[in-house]
């Protein structure tokens, strides 16, 4: 097996960086599943058995990286790989602290006593020479049999799909509203409005946004809803260090909430069970 890629424009590296970042204060467990074409990062939900994946991230490897290499697997040429999102958010943190004095970046599989995605930052110095900064993070090889539990959910249709608001005015809501319950309603209407309603014992509060973009719909309703559990939302919404030049909100009432970011290079869908009122 064999795999390297690299990355030379700021921006591209920015964003890689606050991706993992953003992946490492979802889950400490992550999987990268190496392809010809793209890396994806793959999060589990945590204790389900069977798997239930609740971030799938597509970086596509034309649009993010300046070069790109990799021998998988003889039948499918993958690779799929675990490790800890921490310690690569952390292997990351000389991305965002070194700005423009970091040249390139590049990431490969290394076998260092054990498996290890290596990265290797060229950072510039004042005297025309540079300084390679080495990171290994320890991986293990995902058995080819357990392959099935890292695939993309398969959802057949989205009762409403709509913009969703700015992240970081949505954040600054509910991180409001997770101090009054840990549950959230979610609700998106026809007609480009959208709602977050916690009850609590005394009152029921309910925060609405309007005249946003719906993609589709496929309900008898005028409306579709859902309950999910709102500290995993605000969790989620610290996405927006990422940017997302789109965000969509498709809601399975009464049974998912998927929120799906686009930018530039690459997409990353989250994915959220109902739960009861």
């Amino acid at each position: 097996m064999k795999f390297r890629a690299k990355l030379l424009e700021a921006g591209s590296m920015r964003q890689f960086s606050n991706i993992i970042t953003t992946l490492s204060k979802l889950a400490k467990n992550c999987v990268l599943r190496i392809c010809a074409d793209r890396l994806y990062f793959i999060v589990p939900e945590e204790h389900s058995i069977p798997y239930k994946i609740s971030v799938w991230c597509i970086l596509h490897k034309n649009e993010f990286f300046n070069a790109y290499e990799m021998v998988g697997d003889t039948d499918k040429n993958e690779i799929y790989l675990n490790f800890n999102s921490d310690m690569l958010a952390a292997s990351c943190g000389s991305i965002r602290g070194g700005g423009s004095s970091v040249v390139s970046l590049k990431i490969k599989l290394t076998h260092k006593v054990s498996p290890c995605i290596t990265l290797e930052l060229e950072l510039a110095s004042s005297n025309s020479n540079s300084q390679m900064c080495i990171y290994d993070v320890p991986v293990t090889l995902v058995s080819k049999q357990d392959w099935v539990d890292y695939q993309e959910p398969e959802i057949d249709n989205f009762n409403i799909s709509t913009q969703m608001p700015n992240t970081r005015v949505l954040k600054n809501i509910v991180d409001k509203l997770k101090k009054i319950n840990n549950k959230v309603i979610i609700n998106a209407t026809t007609d480009g409005a959208l709602s977050l309603l916690v009850k609590a014992t005394t009152a029921t509060i309910e925060t609405h946004f309007k005249d946003l973009n719906v993609q589709s719909s496929n309900t008898s309703e005028d409306s579709a809803s859902v309950c999910v559990d709102i500290r995993k939302l605000s969790q989620f919404l610290t996405c927006d260090a990422i940017n997302p030049s789109t965000m969509v909100c498709n809601i399975v009432t009464n049974h998912m909430l998927n929120l799906c970011l686009s930018h530039t290079g690459f997409q990353l869908k989250y994915y959220l069970l109902g739960i009861d009122e």
